[in-house]
């Protein structure tokens, strides 16, 4: 409705439109795209509340085999990719809302539900098994993701702070 108001010199857009270019460089390459997700897993620290969520390297000691270990850090790499993942959907809801702060609302809905933790194999390496389902994860707390997506769009209004330029 503004831009058929205003002369075709004169840009218009929303305050959390102008924020969101701090994160989002002009023009998007791709829709709805964002930082790479293991640089948001970085600098939100999200393997620990992944670990914690998923308990991936549980029973990883020093006897664990160089291969296992490895495998464990994968599995909780994208396990993290898809809480940041999470939270960036909760600070687009924000963004595409008027609201002035992020609420529970904006939680995107996966983030909100428990997760199938998965197959996991049940017999030695040279078995044929198909595993066996493990049960559900609990969801983290909508105020994880609420908190981080605020951190991250109050990171994106200061100017000074350049933690989440692109």
């Amino acid at each position: 409705d503004a831009v058929r108001r205003f002369p075709k010199e004169v840009h218009v857009c929303t305050s959390h439109s102008l924020a969101r270019r701090r994160i989002w460089p002009e023009p998007l390459p791709v829709s709805d795209s964002s930082p790479p997700l293991d640089d948001m897993v970085e600098r939100l620290g999200l393997r620990d509340p992944a670990e914690k969520r998923w308990g991936i390297l549980e029973g990883i000691d020093g006897l664990t085999s160089a291969a296992a270990k490895r495998k464990a850090q994968t599995q909780l790499q994208k396990k993290a990719r898809v809480e940041a993942r999470y939270i960036l959907k909760t600070l687009a809801n924000f963004l595409w809302s008027d609201d002035e702060f992020v609420n529970d609302l904006h939680v995107f809905w996966k983030a909100k539900v428990p997760a199938e933790r998965g197959r996991t194999s049940t017999a030695s390496a040279g078995s044929r098994s198909r595993g066996r389902q493990e049960g559900e994860v609990q969801p983290l707390p909508c105020s994880f993701y609420r908190d981080h997506a605020q951190r991250i769009f109050d990171s994106m209004c200061d100017p000074a702070d350049a933690a989440f330029t692109q």
